[in-house]
């Protein structure tokens, strides 16, 4: 389900390897925070090759670095959309997601409350 409540059937999986290979009565498969991935998604995206593939994630951290993983996805992909917020601070297009908490996990499950939506000069000021 989205931020905004929107959903579809999904099969939850824990690695790519669980049910990438399980997915053939499928035409179209999405992927959806690819950034919590394992690296068996990158051999998983070619068994997907006669299917379209939609993969949504995002590519960076809460410090403004590369998730590794979605980076290589990006370099492999045919098409890529990169999407923007609005910066909560001056509305400007918005890329970075800074943690408001002082958790230092590298991934730490959250919306409004953990996180907030940057442009880059918010982010570096």
């Amino acid at each position: 389900m989205s931020h905004n409540s929107k959903s579809l059937p999904a099969l939850p999986v824990r690695k790519a390897k669980d049910r990438l290979s399980k997915i053939n009565y499928c035409d179209v498969v999405g992927i959806y925070k690819v950034q919590f991935f394992d690296d068996g998604l990158i051999n998983g995206i070619n068994i997907l090759a006669n299917k379209r593939a939609i993969l949504s994630g995002l590519d960076m951290d809460y410090l403004g670095k590369p998730f590794d993983l979605v980076a290589r996805l990006m370099s492999i992909a045919e098409y890529v959309t990169k999407l923007q917020g609005i910066c909560t601070q001056c509305g400007a297009g918005a890329f970075f997601s800074p943690r408001l908490s002082k958790s230092k996990w590298k991934i730490l499950l959250g919306e409004r409350k953990e996180y907030e939506v940057l442009c880059r000069a918010c982010f570096y000021d």
